[in-house]
């Protein structure tokens, strides 16, 4: 994904533990990122599906805007 977006992720962190799960959980998020550290909800860090990545790819890219927190809210389907 550094090629594709253009920026050295050497230095991000990805937390997917159960504390990650409960503070995204608690802004009601997907994931979020702030500074360097990207935090996934339960199960919502998956590189082997197009949303999971996608879901990274975009968290990635709130990395390059160092000090700023980002929050993907959950997506609710009306029927």
């Amino acid at each position: 994904m550094e090629s594709s977006i253009g920026a050295d992720f050497s230095g991000v962190r990805i937390h997917n533990n159960s504390a990650a799960a409960q503070l995204s959980d608690n802004l009601n998020a997907q994931a979020f990122t702030h500074g360097n550290d990207i935090y996934f909800n339960s199960g919502k860090y998956d590189t082997s599906s197009s949303e999971g990545k996608h879901l990274l790819a975009h968290e990635l890219t709130h990395t390059v805007n160092k000090g700023r927190a980002y929050i993907v809210r959950n997506r609710q389907r009306l029927i």
